[in-house]
């Protein structure tokens, strides 16, 4: 029974040591492949490249919205 539990408590240890170790090292850089690329990153100095989406209201979407909070939440 003693060696069964010196032999757990050692692979505990040895397990405990292992993720120290792991945590301990910094994982290797990344490359960027695309650095410099205007097409990805756009131009550092000018605007940015997304434009806000804007869609038209419909008329109704008061009166939808209530119609489906409804169906979805009877109370």
């Amino acid at each position: 029974m003693k060696r069964v539990l010196l032999s757990v408590g050692a692979a505990l240890l040895a397990i405990s040591l292992n993720s120290c170790l792991k945590a301990n090292k910094p994982p290797s850089k990344v490359v960027d492949i695309n650095k410099g690329n205007e097409r990805i990153y756009g131009d550092p100095d000018g605007p940015p490249r997304q434009s806000l989406q804007t869609y038209d209201k419909l008329p109704d979407e008061i009166q939808r919205a209530d119609k489906v909070r409804k169906m979805l939440y009877p109370s």
